[in-house]
């Protein structure tokens, strides 16, 4: 499951990420979690296809997160003066 949420098993995929096996074991009980969410409250024949839908969904997310990291990193590049106010919406600190 945990192949799902990565996009793929190479640890190299998030090259800022410190505690590979830490992150990869909370993915994995979240994923099992949400597939036993699944099969306690939901019923009938879409109850088999949902985990793999929501499963889609986070991939998709997650590489349009990324993409969107791209632009943000590359407009800074291109103009490093930015307004305040783009500064604090592309601001790295949260």
């Amino acid at each position: 499951m945990r192949v799902y949420l990565n996009g793929s098993d190479d640890e190299n995929n998030r090259p800022g990420v410190m505690q590979h096996r830490a992150i990869d074991e909370l993915q994995e009980r979240l994923a099992l979690t949400l597939k036993a969410y699944i099969s306690v409250k939901r019923s009938g024949p879409e109850k088999k296809l949902l985990f793999p839908k929501i499963m889609a969904c986070l991939t998709e997310m997650r590489t349009m997160n990324e993409e969107h990291t791209k632009q943000v990193l590359q407009i800074q590049d291109i103009q490093p003066e930015m307004s305040p106010l783009l500064l604090e919406i592309v601001s790295k600190q949260c």
